[in-house]
């Protein structure tokens, strides 16, 4: 049978018992995470703009925009802006086997509907939010992608499967019963869709993929709560199949294996850089050199990064890569994120602002680097040779397997809830420093919380 009979009757029987400690752990982690994201993206003005349009679509008021004091929308519709607000700054958690980001497309549709049902306890969000990212990590790690060469597949994966983690997520919290999840995850399938061009052409729909992800999977377990269908065989089974349709097969057996048991979502990790996660492991072979070597910007000569082709459209043209003008094109960006960290022995969020995109020091360092297209190197996971050439002699080292917060080279909880609160900080609304300690252990102690409703509260 096709997988999405497994997956119901898994969100519909997975019980808080059921999950490991170290995947309730990750959870949190990625709440937190996830809310630091939304909260630093909150006063994009692409952010504004939906809101705008959102307000147009409904007068309803259930629940809050975060970082928007006093903005509240139907649940599905402030789960669609909070969704986009965290994509904003790219720096959302990475499920590296599945190249996915998962919790910008679960976290807001959690509070959301904590915040409409009212009730929901912590270890009910806790459940509902493994079993949605398990489903989306397991799709992400099992699936072939059509097009192999190329970063995202040709597709947009975060709504093109978040998707089902949110419409999943929606179904638990609601109580739905396995019938009626199977048929929100049909109806979600039914709206399914993304693609990569968005960060390619550095348009407002990347950003958006999660918020549509958030929106359509509330809708289709509020349309399945009503009665209404979706299509069974639409994982593995059919031609016109998650698996058939939109790439180009699956491991059928590893894919619904172990479900229940052995989490996916094991394979959970976070960014140590606000960027694409195709740079980081350049950021972080630029940074050991830099700080082994106490090279200075004044002393490069060149810089010279081997990359796999397949990311080498990162790299250029280069009158774009060395002096990128806005955060989406510096965030996708191999030449300028590496310059960064040679200039200034960082990769942070003030790396990716108008200051950062007009500093001669960053802009002269940038543009002594090249990037060379590797045909030896069959993607951007092996590693590649970095040279800094300069005054007082070459240094190299290769990029690692596993760049920093991987789930293999995972950061410390003290290292994310740093990077929490630096998020917050980016907020217009930014909370209190007692606030975002009372935030922090709240989500540290998620499973004794009686109602979601007091963390929506906590929040600007």
């Amino acid at each position: 049978m096709d997988a999405s009979y497994a997956f119901s009757k898994f969100i519909a029987e997975l019980r808080y018992e059921d999950i490991p400690e170290n995947v309730v752990e990750l959870v949190k982690l990625d709440i937190m995470d996830t809310l630091g994201c939304m909260l630093a993206g909150a006063d994009n003005e692409s952010v504004s703009k939906m809101i705008r349009v959102m307000r147009t679509q409904s007068d309803l008021t259930e629940c809050r925009v975060f970082g928007r004091p006093g903005v509240k929308l139907a649940a599905a519709d402030a789960a669609f802006v909070n969704g986009s607000a965290t994509f904003v700054i790219d720096y959302d958690d990475l499920c590296d086997p599945a190249n996915l980001h998962i919790g910008a497309a679960s976290v807001p549709v959690a509070l959301a509907m904590a915040e409409k049902l009212g009730g929901c306890t912590g270890k009910e969000l806790i459940t509902a939010l493994t079993a949605g990212m398990e489903i989306a990590c397991r799709l992400g790690i099992y699936m072939n992608r059509r097009i192999a060469d190329e970063v995202m597949g040709g597709w947009d994966y975060i709504f093109l499967l978040g998707i089902f983690s949110a419409a999943a997520i929606a179904s638990k919290l609601m109580g739905l019963n396995e019938e009626q999840i199977q048929n929100a995850l049909g109806i979600a399938y039914h709206q399914a869709a993304g693609q990569s061009m968005s960060a390619r052409d550095k348009a407002d729909t990347k950003i958006m993929g999660s918020g549509f992800a958030c929106r359509a999977g509330i809708l289709s377990a509020v349309m399945a709560a009503e009665g209404l269908t979706g299509a069974k065989n639409i994982f593995d089974e059919m031609p016109g199949s998650l698996a058939n349709l939109y790439n180009s097969g699956v491991d059928r057996v590893a894919l619904t294996a172990g479900l229940g048991t052995d989490f996916a979502l094991k394979y959970l990790g976070f960014k140590a850089y606000p960027c694409c996660g195709n740079t980081q492991r350049h950021i972080d072979a630029v940074l050991s050199l830099v700080r082994e070597h106490a090279i200075r910007p004044e002393e490069i000569v060149e810089m010279r990064l081997h990359v796999a082709e397949m990311v080498y459209p990162m790299c250029v043209p280069y009158e774009q890569t060395r002096a990128p003008k806005s955060m989406m094109a510096a965030q996708f960006n191999i030449p300028w994120t590496s310059a960064c960290a040679a200039a200034r022995g960082r990769v942070s969020l003030a790396e990716f602002t108008d200051e950062a995109f007009s500093d001669p020091v960053l802009l002269g360092t940038a543009q002594k680097l090249i990037c060379i297209p590797d045909k030896d190197l069959a993607n951007y996971r092996e590693p590649a040779l970095v040279e800094i050439e300069t005054t007082r002699g070459t240094f190299s080292t290769h990029t690692s397997r596993f760049q920093t917060g991987h789930w293999a080279k995972p950061m410390t909880r003290e290292a994310l809830e740093a990077k929490f609160a630096d998020c917050c900080g980016l907020c217009s609304a930014k909370p209190a420093a007692e606030t975002v300690a009372a935030i922090t252990k709240m989500i540290a102690g998620l499973d004794t919380l009686t109602d979601g409703r007091d963390l929506v509260a906590l929040l600007p």
